[in-house]
């Protein structure tokens, strides 16, 4: 097989499995050979057996990680971490891609990075859709609610409220309440309804926190105007401090009359950011110091 037909037969993004190769070949064992000789070559990555990747600059696109993971084991679905951080609700940055499947829990170390299936039995894999993550690239993808339970069930002593506070989990917008319950009860475990209790409590008390921050500040302005300025640059502040704590400011630039306002007496009212990151700094332009010093200049 030349390898203008390879790639002539493999989706956009290079992934494919030996059947989908061998398929018609009068020598499946010439073609094995192929592929050998392709991979010591740099043309293809092999990910396990039976699972090859088409290397950069062959492939169309890159391959999505969800996308790799799925190709590893067709039995499982982008579930826990990976999944929590692809809806925004966990701040930091997952290096790991964690499944969930209903064969043997493995870790899978590749060329294209870690990947870890952890084992639900069949009865407890729901809760999945499948969809699209990069162009043309649809994965089995946990719902926000079903990825946050899988987390839950699987992590011991997840009902405790010292691990609850360090996963620094927000609630996504496309959390449905509905569903989580609908979850924890299909799932059938007392440590992941505790958890969830638990974890709704602390997001509650967290509005609540925010709230009373907030009419302490306003407690001490004397004029309506300036009370409404007060509470408008807290505001900004918590939603710039969440915005760099999701990664937001490696690829944005915050500047302009806000940023000034935060390291110098400035009345502004507006938001400049630039995207994309082509021509600023790799670092974040953002530093949650600007939020603390206007926490003390309002004390």
């Amino acid at each position: 097989m030349h390898f203008d037909l390879l790639l002539a037969r493999v989706p956009p993004n290079g992934l494919f499995r030996t059947g989908q190769v061998l398929a018609g070949q009068s020598s499946p064992e010439n073609l094995r050979r192929q592929l050998d000789r392709w991979v010591k070559a740099g043309r293809v990555v092999r990910l396990r057996r039976g699972v090859y990747l088409v290397a950069a600059p062959y492939a169309a696109v890159p391959a999505h990680p969800f996308a790799i993971a799925g190709a590893l084991d067709r039995a499982s679905y982008v579930s826990l971490h990976s999944a929590l951080a692809h809806y925004g609700m966990i701040p930091e940055y997952v290096p790991v891609t964690t499944s969930v499947t209903t064969r043997r829990a493995q870790q899978l170390d590749t060329p294209r990075g870690r990947f870890l299936f952890r084992h639900l039995l069949p009865r407890r894999m729901f809760g999945f859709v499948e969809t699209e993550v990069a162009r043309g690239q649809r994965v089995m993808l946990a719902r926000a609610e079903k990825a946050l339970v899988d987390l839950l069930y699987l992590t011991p002593h997840s009902d405790r409220l010292p691990y609850l506070r360090e996963l620094r989990l927000t609630p996504a917008g496309s959390l449905d309440a509905e569903r989580l319950r609908a979850a924890v009860l299909r799932t059938g475990s007392r440590k992941v309804a505790r958890a969830v209790r638990l974890l709704l409590d602390l997001w509650r008390r967290g509005g609540m926190v925010m709230k009373a921050a907030l009419l302490e500040l306003l407690a001490g302005e004397p004029h309506g105007v300036q009370a409404r300025n007060t509470a408008r640059e807290y505001l900004q502040a918590r939603i710039l401090l969440a915005l760099q704590d999701h990664g937001a400011f490696t690829d944005w630039a915050f500047l302009g009359g806000t940023a000034l306002r935060f390291r110098y007496p400035r009345n502004t009212c507006d938001f400049n950011i630039v995207i994309p990151r082509s021509e600023v700094s790799s670092a974040r332009i953002f530093d949650p110091e600007a939020y603390r010093m206007f926490q003390r200049s309002h004390r």
